[in-house]
């Protein structure tokens, strides 16, 4: 089976057994083969995002904070078109337009503010295309932003520029490596005229380098001249495009193996001269693949990413990007994706100093395994090792973890971090057909991430639960239906898709009882909408329920907030109408008493009322005790008047002339309508006639919204 291996030990833990098949050698004694920064892992957020984020967020804030020490960097395509502006003394600033965007000083001071918090340190990547007539840098802008920060003790690093060797794609212009290099060192001579001397200046910030001899050429033209005035080369890398991925993309190994031949050539033209930081890097580029790139499923690139560039001697990688995007750390509601839980991990666990593992397989090995000192902690002291890796086969892989070092090392104490999907412990619970521990399981896993505002985590769980419901072939209780109701609320109305689903699958579970779904269900659900003032819904849910009271009482409140005075009488018609084309006449009844007594403006309990429709309906439920059709046939002409005022009421009307007086459905091409086709039926003597038909009532839109007739499956 996939899954991503964290293992914790003195000097060595095997993760599966002994195998002949993959053989890992491990020596801890060997001299390190590099240490990189401890802000190793860090983050980016994109400068298009700028003003899209909520700084003031406090669960942002704390998610960030955890992954400290790392960089912010605040890059991207568009950091070459920002501007700086001070607006201390201006009260309104546009901040963008389509090819250009203000960083203004209120913002920059709550950017950094946020960082300062969470304490991470900003690279902040400067307008590299602000030209001079003669091509060079016109650092104009830039040394405002850098007087300003310093000012106001900001204390931050730089790049400047985002991607030269593309600007052609990007801009429709190009900066050659040469003039580039003047740009660097105009730069680093600003930033010493300002004292931050002690800041460090990173780049080029390449989008590639390898594919070609011209971007080899490019770096190392750069370097030539720049080489002195920069802390760390830099570079970006993704390894397919968001435009077109496919998820046999992300367990590829030609593309896990595309990262190390890429790092190999930075590092052989870089040499020992400069840090060689990866930039800006995720799994694919094009602002990711959309349901893809922030799920379990690019978890294993990311892992990989953070052992092989380690191994090869990157010194610090920048995730893109921390919020935002198709393949962002956190969700659109500051809640940790995949692979924030990978990066913490990381953070918390895996130390600095690199240790060699080496291994008789094949490139295309499935087992992918890395080992790194581990943070000091005192679980396992200052001398543990940390392994990590990943899976990619189908199936379980077995292997030789071997290279003890010191024969008196305590192997026998470890500890064992394993990520998988969710759905593999389901899996194994389903098969096992473990439904009540796995039901409870997932509703509580459910509830956990919808307390975390995680809902679309939440909202998969609880389809999970749904799908064990009817698997286990349980049949709906009222307890169930409660904890489901419980889970759609908690959902919300922002994940409309996602709820939407869940109701779907709730409704059928809940079907196998009853045709029309579970009506303690659809009181639960009811009950839900009503809280949200959403009361088309409740209605809808209501007339599927046995709750007349409460109907009644949603009716009167929709009808004196959303409705007209002189619809008073059509908001419990139509319901009460309703119910009875449902056979639900004990919940008809009960609707009709309930909004009568209690209608501020009606308050009576029986008969005359002053609306003639009210009257009706009285007769009507009394009608229905006796089953006599010409009794039915009576009361319907006298109200003909009343009755035309919703076109709806006619099909109702049939429907329950069929359902409880014997009444035959009426025939094509027959003239007189439904008081014509009840005196047919009458004169013909038709006694019976039934529609065994319990398909559910579809809710109509309110008295004061529509006149629309049902649909035929509203009334059949």
């Amino acid at each position: 089976m996939r899954g991503i291996m964290l293992s914790l030990a003195l000097c060595l833990v095997p993760f599966f057994g002994l195998s002949e098949s993959l053989t890992y050698r491990l020596d801890p004694e060997s001299e390190a083969l590099f240490t990189v920064s401890d802000n190793f892992l860090s983050v980016a957020y994109d400068t298009w995002l700028l003003y899209a984020a909520d700084f003031s967020n406090p669960q942002f804030l704390q998610l960030v904070k955890l992954l400290s020490p790392m960089y912010f960097r605040i890059g991207g395509t568009t950091a070459d078109i920002v501007i700086f502006v001070d607006d201390s003394n201006t009260e309104q600033v546009h901040i963008r337009d389509d090819d250009v965007i203000i960083l203004t000083a209120s913002y920059w001071l709550e950017l950094t503010e946020f960082a300062k918090k969470a304490g991470v340190r900003i690279l902040f990547d400067l307008n590299s295309l602000t030209r001079n007539e003669d091509g060079s840098w016109n650092s104009e802008n830039a040394e405002q932003l850098i007087r300003f920060s310093r000012e106001n003790d900001i204390d931050l690093d730089w790049e400047l520029g985002n991607e030269p060797d593309i600007y052609y794609l990007t801009f429709n212009t190009s900066v050659s490596a040469n003039q580039l290099a003047q740009d660097y060192n105009k730069l680093r001579a600003l930033l010493d005229q300002y004292e931050y001397d002690s800041s460090y200046v990173v780049g080029p910030s390449m989008f590639d380098v390898g594919n070609g001899e011209g971007t080899k050429a490019y770096l190392r033209e750069f370097l030539s001249g720049a080489s002195s005035s920069i802390y760390a080369v830099s570079w970006h890398q993704y390894y397919f495009s968001g435009l077109t991925a496919t998820e046999a993309d992300f367990l590829n190994t030609d593309y896990f193996n595309f990262l190390e031949e890429r790092t190999k050539v930075v590092t052989g033209i870089v040499g020992s001269s400069n840090k060689v930081w990866l930039a800006e890097t995720s799994s694919c580029n094009n602002r990711g693949a959309e349901g893809k790139s922030d799920r379990f499923l690019a978890s294993f690139l990311w892992l990989d990413k953070l052992g092989l560039t380690a191994k090869l001697g990157v010194d610090l990688l920048v995730r893109q990007t921390i919020w935002g995007y198709n393949y962002p750390l956190l969700n659109n509601e500051y809640g940790p994706n995949s692979d924030w839980w990978i990066s913490i991990l990381h953070k918390k666990v895996v130390g600095s100093t690199v240790i060699p593992l080496t291994n008789d397989g094949e490139d295309s090995r499935p087992v992918r395994l890395y080992a790194q000192c581990a943070k000091s902690d005192s679980l396992w002291g200052d001398e543990a090792v940390v392994v990590f890796g990943l899976n990619l086969a189908d199936s379980p892989q077995t292997f030789t973890l071997s290279g003890i070092g010191a024969s008196d090392v305590d192997v026998s104490i470890g500890y064992l971090f394993e990520l998988t999907p969710e759905t593999d412990l389901y899996s194994k619970y389903v098969g096992q057909k473990n439904y009540k521990d796995l039901k409870d399981m997932l509703y509580q896993g459910s509830i956990l991430f919808l307390d975390a505002n995680q809902k679309a985590s939440g909202a998969d769980l609880g389809l999970l639960l749904i799908d064990v419901l009817i698997k286990s072939e349980d049949k709906s209780t009222e307890i169930w239906c409660r904890k489901l109701s419980t889970l759609f609320a908690k959902i919300g109305t922002t994940y409309a898709t996602e709820r939407d689903s869940f109701l779907v699958q709730a409704v059928k579970w809940s079907s196998l009882g009853s045709s029309r779904g579970d009506p303690a269900l659809h009181q639960y659900i009811a009950k839900v909408y009503w809280d949200e003032l959403n009361y088309n819904q409740a209605r809808h849910h209501y007339i599927h329920s046995q709750d007349g009271k409460n109907c009644a009482k949603l009716l009167i409140e929709f009808q004196m907030t959303k409705g007209f005075k002189c619809e008073i009488d059509l908001f419990v018609a139509q319901a009460v109408l309703q119910f009875l084309c449902l056979r639900n006449q004990i919940t008809a009844s009960q609707t009709f008493t309930t909004y009568t007594e209690n209608h501020p403006t009606i308050k009576k309990t029986e008969p005359p009322y002053l609306l003639p429709l009210l009257n009706f309906l009285w007769f009507l439920l009394q009608a229905l005790e006796t089953k006599k059709l010409q009794t039915f046939a009576v009361l319907c002409e006298q109200y003909q008047k009343s009755l035309e005022r919703d076109p709806c009421y006619l099909q109702y009307l049939d429907k329950i002339g069929q359902l409880f007086f014997g009444l035959k459905p009426p025939q094509p091409k027959k003239s007189g309508g439904l008081f014509g086709s009840l005196i047919d039926n009458f004169l013909e003597g038709l006694e019976d006639g039934s529609d065994d038909d319990d398909e559910s009532a579809r809710g109509n839109p309110a008295p004061s919204t529509s006149r629309q007739l049902l649909e035929s499956a509203d009334l059949d």
